[in-house]
């Protein structure tokens, strides 16, 4: 006997009809949502494509690149020395007595023509009136033999006074007149002694020392001040053998203070010995200075250049940033935001920096790498970092 068939229970069949209605209204709805999404969405099963990158830019840092700007470009050669003064002056006496007057100090200012002393100058006045007084007493005897002359001849000529006493009288004369040429020397020497009682400076300048004071008795040829003119110094320099062709009379040059390098002073060559110092390899070379105020002592020890080349305005680069390429010099830029490479012409090399001008291919503005980068190809986008 067949078991008997168990039947479902009516409240269950009802359930499951209702979750089957349920899936199948949810799955038409996702069908409508996948139709009319504006985003774009896939459809069911298939991935979404990757959305495209942004452009990628090479980044240098700012050292990597120079803006090319005008600048001087020169070549200089280095010189040292000791500033001394273009003019110095020992006065000393000419004449000898006691020195009165004496006005100036070390360190005064001095005119030339100003008098700095005065030596026995009443003793010497005295004394040029002495000789004018004795010349006066010549002349009053050389009047009366020339006029006892006169006569003597007179006579002679009659026969009255004999050959002898006409000799006579003409040996007095010629001798008087010997006495008051003698008499005008004299004059004329007092006088030179007068005038060298006056000590006077024979320069404009600077008083540096002085050796007489009032009431001292002075020697003739004694050294009584010395007075340096510093309006313009003389540096001697020592120069190689073999940079003295590169050198001219005229030509520029700036020397400093080793301790004080900011003030500059202008300088030129003025002699250039041609001949070398004995035990080196080198020659001396004067350079002049004019000395403003004056500004720069005598006796320091200086630094400087002498110019040999210059060239303002110029543009220029260092040797790395160049390449040659075929016979070409060529330069990488930045220019619009990509990288290019462009030909340039080259001029003189500059020792100052390791630098060669440009002389066509830049203009001043241009962003110049400082080396080429070898992982870069021209038209590559790049970008120079902040600093």
């Amino acid at each position: 006997m067949m078991p008997a068939k168990q039947k479902t229970p009516r409240r269950a069949r009802q359930v499951g009809r209702g979750l089957a209605i349920v899936a199948l209204l949810g799955l038409v709805a996702y069908g409508v949502y996948a139709a009319t999404d504006p985003s774009g969405g896939a459809e069911i099963g298939t991935t979404p494509a990757a959305a495209p990158s942004a452009t990628q830019h090479k980044i240098l840092d700012p050292a990597e690149v120079i803006e090319l700007r005008p600048r001087e470009l020169s070549e200089s050669l280095p010189i040292s020395g000791v500033a001394e003064p273009m003019r110095e002056v020992v006065v000393s006496a000419e004449v000898s007595g006691i020195a009165d007057d004496v006005r100036l100090m070390p360190g005064q200012t001095v005119r030339a023509g100003d008098l700095l002393l005065a030596i026995a100058q009443e003793d010497y006045q005295l004394a040029l009136q002495a000789e004018e007084a004795a010349r006066a007493s010549l002349e009053a005897q050389l009047a009366a033999a020339e006029s006892a002359l006169r006569r003597s001849t007179e006579l002679a000529a009659r026969g009255v006074v004999t050959a002898s006493a006409l000799e006579d009288a003409q040996s007095s004369v010629a001798v008087l007149r010997a006495n008051v040429a003698a008499a005008e020397t004299q004059i004329r020497l007092a006088r030179a002694n007068l005038e060298s009682a006056e000590v006077r400076a024979p320069i404009s300048g600077i008083v540096v020392s002085r050796s007489v004071d009032p009431g001292q008795l002075v020697d003739d040829g004694a050294e009584l001040f010395e007075i340096i003119d510093l309006s313009r110094v003389v540096i001697e320099a020592m120069v190689p053998l073999d940079r003295l062709l590169m050198l001219s009379v005229g030509q520029k040059a700036e020397v400093w203070l080793p301790q004080g390098g900011s003030q500059r002073f202008s300088a030129s060559i003025e002699r250039i010995s041609p001949r070398a110092v004995d035990g080196t390899r080198s020659a001396l070379v004067y350079l002049g200075i004019d000395n403003v105020n004056p500004a720069l002592p005598a006796g320091l020890f200086v630094t400087g250049r002498i110019i040999l080349r210059q060239r303002p305005d110029a543009l220029a680069l260092s040797k790395a940033a160049i390449t040659q390429q075929d016979g070409q010099s060529m330069v990488q830029i930045v220019r619009d935001g990509r990288l290019a490479e462009v030909p340039v012409s080259i001029g003189a090399s500059w020792p100052e920096g390791d630098l060669v001008e440009i002389t066509a291919g830049l203009s001043a503005g241009d962003t110049v790498l400082a080396a080429p980068l070898r992982n870069l190809a021209p038209g590559e986008p790049v970008r120079i970092a902040e600093r």
